[in-house]
């Protein structure tokens, strides 16, 4: 489905008609009879509209640290993060438990809202498709299918708007996924040792500050840590930001 007809069957769904997607086509269901959605601009439109006149809802999948969902909640948006660890700050914006599941589960909405969620930035574990540790790869093999299939879950949800956020991995070392973008933290002054690949949907990539000069930062940065969800405090707040601008004011120029 493209992004006229994700937003289109959004706002079908949010007024209780039910709806399918067939073969990449929008079908209103009316008991055992299907009806093809024409037009759907009008829909999306509506959406997109929407979209302006309203906190977004944001999903921040496999986080802890409140690091993302803090960047959106300063924007005064409606975030809330997911993630089998229980929180750091032991706030009432997380919930403890598999992301996958948690969506499902509340049908793409955001259970503090009862709105659907606009957009998830995720930060998935890495173990066992890290390009550091090729050396165990073949011991590993089912944790390694699983850790994939867990990101292509990640990747299929019904949110319209998806930014993934990994190290490097075997998905873009054998071209499993397209990458988006590659980011080098340090050129937003963040303390995490390896260049950030993003994977994303229905978002434009990131405007990056003017670069620095590498020397001083390794200088400054002698120990990178690597967890992502709390050591990318300064790209958290960019993405906020720039997201935030292209979700309220750009996106109706694209549906």
């Amino acid at each position: 489905m493209n992004l006229k007809q994700k937003y289109a069957q959004l706002c079908l769904n949010d007024i209780g008609v039910k709806t399918d997607v067939i073969d990449g086509t929008l079908f209103e269901i009316q008991g055992d009879q299907k009806f093809q959605v024409l037009p759907i601009e009008d829909l999306a439109r509506s959406w997109a509209i929407g979209m302006q006149n309203r906190p977004l809802n944001v999903l921040i999948a496999c986080e802890r640290s409140h690091t993302f969902r803090k960047a959106f909640e300063d924007l005064g948006h409606h975030a809330v993060s997911v993630d089998i660890l229980t929180d750091e700050e032991g706030s009432d914006y997380h919930y403890c438990g598999d992301a996958i599941t948690f969506i499902l589960d509340n049908e793409g909405k955001n259970p503090n809202t009862g709105d659907y969620f606009d957009l998830m930035i995720a930060t998935p574990p890495s173990d066992y498709i890290d390009s550091s540790e090729t050396r165990w790869f073949d011991m590993n093999k089912k944790r390694q299918a699983d850790a994939l299939g867990f990101i292509y879950e990640l990747l299929s949800l019904p949110i319209p708007h998806k930014c993934l956020l990994l190290p490097s991995t075997i998905i873009n070392t054998q071209n499993l996924i397209q990458s988006s973008q590659v980011i080098n933290p340090k050129a937003f002054q963040d303390n995490y040792g390896k260049q950030v690949y993003m994977y994303t949907e229905n978002l434009p990539k990131l405007s990056l500050p003017q670069p620095k000069q590498v020397n001083s930062l390794i200088s400054k940065y002698k120990t990178f840590k690597n967890r992502k969800d709390k050591n990318l405090n300064n790209l958290a707040k960019e993405m906020a930001a720039q997201f935030t601008d292209y979700l309220e004011n750009s996106i109706l120029s694209i549906v």
